[in-house]
């Protein structure tokens, strides 16, 4: 619930120079940035919630001072979120989903085994290598998930699941993403393909030869050798809608593709796939995490999603090549 500057004050029993107080504020300042943001303005922002106007604006331009960063670009007779503003945004998005969290266990009276699951989307190859694996952990501290495959999200697979995973290069309408680690990746290849092509020696030679992708607005792979940067350029023969019809595509000898370790671990060591240049370090790949624009209020999400978080940082990880 959000107070206005008068009903705030009287609600408080300290002192406007205690920190509490401060801290207080600036809680219910961001909660009111992040209607703001929601509604799409200062003005609806400040009629949804029956408000003045400026006192919603002073309250932000307070809360840019604290911060020392501009949250909204005025300009023009618009209101755009800036970049830190948007990066803002997403915090207060999680504190928000905390807030209700909290409330809703404190009613419950603590998280019971008898709740519902927590419902993880993904890909078929994450959850096998990544998630389930590593689940059992969050899963005896008292967290009930439920793991659901994903090949392609729709709006209907988005309204069922608490928390998805998915690769950067996949946008869904209707949610929030937010980066949550990143997995190493390699140029792959068919035994096949190679026996057509030749020996390929260095990325470079990639150009010449026919390249699978899932991201059509890709236009180079990114490597490192011995620290040095070298930008393959790209032109893309095939593009694919996800990963595992690029690794399908890959296997049947249509050419090479950028695909994530994890997921070609088992083609490697039945033949089916060959890692090619492996002195060369790619640029890895972002994992997202999605979240539906309704937040659950099922306890122990925020949980779920660090210990998501701590798994993507230590497994099958590797830091960006950079340009």
């Amino acid at each position: 619930m959000l107070l206005a500057d008068s009903q705030y004050h009287a609600a408080s029993g300290f002192r406007e120079t205690d920190g509490m107080q401060a801290e207080l504020k600036q809680i219910a300042d961001l909660a009111l940035f992040a209607k703001i943001v929601e509604t799409g303005g200062i003005s609806r922002c400040a009629k949804e919630l029956g408000m003045e106007r400026t006192t919603v604006s002073r309250r932000i331009r307070s809360l840019e001072h604290v911060l020392g960063v501009s949250l909204l670009d005025r300009s023009n007779r618009q209101v755009r979120v800036t970049t830190a503003g948007r990066r803002c945004f997403e915090h207060c998005v999680e504190m928000i989903e905390a807030s209700k969290t909290a409330r809703r266990v404190a009613e419950d009276g603590a998280y019971r085994s008898s709740d519902k699951p927590l419902v993880v989307g993904a890909p078929l190859d994450m959850i096998e290598k990544l998630l389930r694996p590593r689940l059992t952990d969050f899963m005896q501290g008292g967290g009930l998930v439920e793991l659901y495959p994903v090949l392609t999200w729709t709006p209907s697979i988005v309204a069922t699941i608490d928390i998805g995973l998915l690769h950067a290069s996949e946008k869904i309408a209707g949610c929030w993403q937010k980066k949550l680690g990143a997995v190493q990746q390699s140029a792959y290849a068919s035994r096949d393909y190679l026996q057509a092509v030749g020996h390929l020696s260095s990325p470079s030679e990639f150009e010449a030869y026919d390249c699978i992708t899932d991201n059509a607005r890709l236009k180079a792979w990114k490597f490192q050798d011995d620290g040095e940067a070298l930008r393959v350029a790209i032109t893309a023969k095939y593009c694919v809608s996800n990963l595992l019809e690029a690794r399908e595509a890959t296997e049947a000898g249509l050419g090479i593709a950028m695909l994530p370790d994890y997921m070609c671990e088992t083609k490697v060591e039945e033949g089916r796939l060959i890692r090619l240049c492996p002195d060369f370090t790619a640029e890895s790949r972002d994992i997202n995490a999605l979240n539906p624009r309704t937040p659950s209020l099922k306890p122990r999400l925020t949980s779920l999603r660090y210990f998501l978080e701590e798994v993507l940082s230590s497994s099958y990880c590797a830091s960006s090549t950079g340009d």
